[in-house]
Order: C-alpha cells, then structure tokens, then sequence
C-alpha cells in the first residue's frame, strides 16, 4: 500500500510566515492513521539562524526539512516526494516525529 497524505496542518497561519526566510511546523495525518510532525525550513533561514548564533554550523533533532520557499506548492512536494521514495519509512523517522 502506498502512503499518502490525508490532511497537512500547518503550525501557524502560512501567510504569517517568510516565504523565503523562515521555519514551520508541519503535521501530516497518513492514509495509514499515523500522524507525524516535521520541522520545515528554507536554506535562508539555516544561514540566518547560524549568524544570530555566531556559528558555522546547524544540527537539530529532529532535522528539518529544506524547502527552497516556504508556500503550498513547496510544502505539498517535499511530502509527495518523500512518501513517494523507496523506503519511505526511513525518512518518515529520520526528519518526522510520531504523533501519539
């Protein structure tokens, strides 16, 4: 059975948020009734937050999802291709956290 995406709740308003410069929450609910939640982000936002830091480097747990813009188009993709992958598993609990 291949998965796919039944609902995607967003973490806050889209509008809200920075297109290019920015990061956001992202529940997806799967035909299978698991619910994971991703960390979204554009490469921007990773190189502003690095410089707010004073660092030359990023990591987080989990990793977030990179984007390129942070719109509807982008969002629906990156969750079509990922579930769309081999073993979409291995990236479902590599970048998605399991809802209760």
């Amino acid at each position: 059975m291949r998965l796919s995406v039944l609902e995607m709740r967003y973490g806050s308003p889209l509008e809200d948020v920075n297109p290019e410069n920015d990061n956001f929450d992202v529940s997806i609910h799967l035909t299978d009734g698991r619910v994971f939640a991703f960390l979204l982000a554009t490469p921007n936002n990773i190189y502003s937050r690095m410089t707010n830091e004073g660092t030359d480097y990023f990591f987080s747990h989990p990793p977030p999802l990179l984007v390129s813009r942070m719109d509807t188009p982008h969002i629906e993709a990156v969750f079509s291709v990922l579930l769309s992958q081999e073993n979409p598993e291995r990236w479902l609990n590599a970048y998605g956290v399991l809802q209760d």
